[in-house]
């Protein structure tokens, strides 16, 4: 499992647009508010060591401050997952959730302070830093980035598989505005791994930083068809449709409700509830008897190697494909217009496993995206960044 890192491009960029939008409730004298500001313009430049230590200096000031304790909780995460032992790894994870709710109770609800929330309930497996990585991060976090590099270089020449190291080399060329030597060591991390998200981000932030705006929507991109399920790449490529005024849509399909099961297991009792609608009832049965025709007679010939059923990729797929057959009078819009268009496109699938997937159907992801990224590609091109009218 590869180390799970402070996503530090987060902590600059994405904490400080929420920031942003939040302001101290009380006053304080000239002195603290001049250390607060301090103390975010060291957070901003990655120096979390510093950022950290005014911030407690100033948080008996600003008590109803979303910011200063939102502040205190990202760096107390860097402090966690930097400490060299257990007892330091579990205190800064204590500092770290008391200041995060402390955020949420004065009404922070930014995308940091979500990450920050969700790490702490399902903290990552961690596997501790060797002690290179651990010293060229503990650089990294105090601000002292000509250290850092040399560190991270040197872990790269040494590990060809490495994928930290060539990331967050890619990071501080990039902090540096030399985007060129920071896309080459994205790619490099790239290389090593395409099936994860963060180096395909951090080349798109790079990339449209020197106007590369196409190049960089394809990394965005990437880093999405990477890692469909989290939330950070579709953060990135909503960042990126705002700063270039584009709007990004999903195709319009109305929600149909699953078979449900008898008492022995038969997927045969169907719900239907489309308000009357006669397009949306028979799309209703449609649905409804191809997935319980799946799940009773070909899932386990799909699925040899699984002992019970769950909802796939094949299932969703031929179920939605019924519709598409259903007979519709030529004056009438039909609410299913979108799908008609996915299908005719070949990305149907695509837009079952980018846009509409379960737990169940996710578990298809790998298999399709080692086969199909073109699709998973054309999919979000054409009906998320670029919807047809």
């Amino acid at each position: 499992m590869p180390l799970w890192i402070p996503d530090r491009r987060t902590l600059a960029t994405v904490a400080l647009a929420g920031l942003s939008m939040l302001s101290a409730t009380v006053s304080a004298n000239e002195g603290s508010a001049e250390l607060r500001q301090r103390a975010l313009d060291r957070f901003h430049d990655t120096d979390c060591v510093d950022a950290l230590a005014l911030m407690r200096q100033v948080e008996s000031a600003y008590p109803n401050d979303a910011v200063v304790f939102e502040t205190i909780a990202a760096c107390e995460m860097v402090q966690s997952h930097t400490a060299t032992n257990d007892a330091d790894r579990l205190a800064a994870q204590e500092r770290e959730r008391a200041a995060a709710l402390r955020a949420q109770a004065l009404g922070d609800n930014s995308p940091l302070l979500q990450l920050l929330l969700d790490e702490l309930r399902n903290p990552s497996a961690s596997v501790p830093l060797d002690a290179s990585m651990a010293a060229a991060e503990r650089a990294f976090s105090r601000g002292d980035l000509d250290e850092a590099l040399r560190l991270y270089e040197e872990i790269a020449a040494t590990h060809p598989n490495d994928y930290e190291s060539r990331l967050f080399a890619g990071d501080v060329y990039f902090r540096r505005n030399d985007v060129a030597a920071a896309a080459q060591w994205f790619d490099a991390a790239i290389a090593v791994d395409p099936n994860r998200e963060t180096a395909y981000r951090y080349a798109g932030d790079a990339l449209d930083a020197a106007g590369e705006t196409d190049a960089a929507l394809d990394h965005y991109l990437n880093a999405v068809i990477a890692e469909p399920y989290s939330k950070m790449p579709w953060m990135g490529l909503k960042q990126w449709a705002q700063r270039h005024h584009v709007t990004l849509r999903r195709p319009h399909i109305p929600a149909l409700a699953a078979p449900t099961t008898t008492a022995k297991g038969k997927a045969v009792q169907l719900t239907v509830n489309a308000d009357g609608d006669p397009a949306l009832m028979a799309a209703q049965i449609a649905y409804g008897v191809q997935r319980a025709t799946y799940r009773d007679t070909q899932f386990r010939a799909d699925h040899p190697n699984e002992t019970t059923y769950r909802h796939s990729l094949g299932e969703e797929s031929l179920a939605l494909g019924s519709i598409i057959l259903l007979d519709s009078p030529s004056d009438t819009p039909s609410p299913f217009a979108d799908l008609k268009r996915l299908n005719d496109a070949d990305v149907l699938e695509a837009y079952v496993l980018l846009s509409a997937a379960d737990e169940g159907i996710a578990k298809d992801y790998p298999a399709y995206r080692a086969a199909h990224r073109d699709r998973l590609n054309a999919y979000l091109r054409e009906f998320i960044v670029r919807p047809r009218p």
